[in-house]
């Protein structure tokens, strides 16, 4: 399961169709009206989004997480992971047999891209650099996991170890902002 945020519908479904007709997701949940708080480049934000969860295959996060990043209005996209414990087996297997195990395909992004939503925080500069990239090879270790100790299936494609919460807090803070 991934979940991303957006700043409205419209980019929100571009993302979900976007991932849906590349079958990098099976299914993709939007969840309108939602407030994210979050500390950035000094000050504390808060901000109406959207929840995007996502229904995928464990084998294919960095792509999945690439594709957003790529397709995402926000400089910094939040793109976070967990691992589905248990569920419906007929779901399950639905989400395996509709995202194949991998893709010798590259996804070119979604055209046209989005134009930013607001202006960079006061006191900060169009041209300041920006945070790494959750999808950044530094992190992307903390997407997927070799491990498998749960109650699902170890031949299953999902994997059932989580991030720990360090690196999760990691991410969160490298949260994004829109360019302006």
């Amino acid at each position: 399961m991934v979940f991303a945020t957006a700043p409205d519908d419209q980019s929100a479904k571009k993302i979900a169709r976007g991932l849906v007709a590349n079958k990098l997701a099976a299914c993709v949940t939007i969840v309108p009206r939602i407030t994210s708080i979050y500390a950035w480049e000094g000050e504390v934000i808060e901000d109406p989004e959207v929840l995007l969860m996502m229904k995928t295959r464990t084998s294919r996060l960095d792509e999945l997480t690439q594709f957003v990043v790529d397709n995402h209005p926000y400089r910094v996209a939040e793109v976070i992971s967990t691992s589905i414990l248990h569920g419906n087996q007929l779901y399950l297997d639905w989400i395996s047999e509709t995202v194949p195990t991998q893709s010798a395909m590259t996804f070119p992004p979604l055209a046209p891209p989005l134009p930013p939503l607001l202006s960079p925080p006061v006191g900060s500069s169009p041209s300041s650099p920006s945070p790494p990239s959750p999808s950044s090879p530094s992190s992307s270790s903390t997407y997927s996991s070799s491990s498998t100790s749960s109650s699902y299936s170890s031949s299953s494609s999902f994997s059932s170890s989580s991030p720990s919460p360090s690196s999760v807090m990691n991410i969160l803070s490298q949260r994004r902002r829109r360019l302006g």
